[in-house]
């Protein structure tokens, strides 16, 4: 079992399975937090205690048709429907880790390649104005993702004009690297993003909600592992809040994906 090297944690089975149940009792909301953090519990659920990568990766799919559905185009209006519209939230795009995250997770290419083209409306402000390093490494990924690499170093000067600048200098090291093709310090940065002394102050995941986040998993670290992988560097990280995700690093997409919401149909 995925979760036997975990079992210090006192009753974090259960713990997930209330969790769970309680985001599917709001799954039929009307809003996009409680729709997308009901398939991303609903996703580490099937990989973590069912052992279902394949089920997991079908979630966090469902979670960025969700994020599509709310990140307009750039300099396009937002995709409506009934069950969701509008534009996503400065909070949710400060989630960002999670979103992306769970994109990359999917190994939906299409899906993958798609989001370095939605917005939301506080995103210029926050990237070069009231710089926020969440934000600025957000938008570096999207333009590595597209191959874009002038721009991505250009992006991640920001982080440099912030006052917690060194908290985020394991992230600029391993996208550095990972342009580089540096196998050794990808590797180093990663598990430095993964320590103790970047994690706790870093992911503050509602301990109400999602303690098993904070304790379990290294978002910042699983979507740099899982980038490399993509890129073709088949790394192998030590730390525990990283390689309890191994099973999802390989790039296995399927050949269909199902969809859920009136949005996606028609595809």
């Amino acid at each position: 079992m995925i979760l036997e090297p975990y079992t210090r944690l006192s009753g974090v089975v259960e713990s997930f399975r209330w969790l769970l149940s309680r985001e599917f009792s709001v799954l039929n909301g009307n809003t996009h937090s409680t729709r997308w953090t009901g398939h991303h519990v609903e996703g580490w659920f099937c990989y973590l205690i069912d052992k279902n990568a394949g089920g997991a990766k079908q979630k966090f799919y469902l979670c960025g048709r969700l994020d599509e559905a709310l990140m307009p185009l750039q300099n396009a209006p937002a995709i409506s429907s009934k069950f969701v519209g509008g534009n996503i939230s400065f909070s949710d795009a400060l989630d960002g880790y999670f979103h992306w995250t769970d994109t990359l997770l999917s190994d939906n290419s299409a899906l993958i390649y798609r989001r370095p083209c939605l917005t939301y409306p506080e995103r210029e402000r926050y990237l070069f104005k009231e710089i926020y390093p969440l934000v600025v490494i957000n938008v570096a990924i999207e333009h590595l993702i597209l191959d874009e690499i002038s721009e991505t170093r250009s992006i991640l000067q920001q982080i440099e004009k912030i006052k917690v600048a060194k908290r985020f200098m394991y992230d600029v090291h391993f996208i550095d690297s990972l342009i580089k093709g540096d196998k050794d310090n990808m590797v180093k940065a990663i598990e430095g993003v993964a320590s103790a002394k970047i994690h706790k102050p870093r992911q503050k995941v509602n301990p109400e909600t999602g303690p098993w986040e904070n304790e379990l998993l290294s978002m910042a670290g699983i979507t740099y592992t899982k980038l490399a992988w993509m890129y073709g560097y088949e790394l192998e990280i030590k730390n525990p809040l990283v390689s309890i995700a191994n099973e999802l690093y390989p790039v296995k997409p399927f050949a269909h994906y199902e969809e859920t919401y009136d949005f996606s149909k028609g595809e």
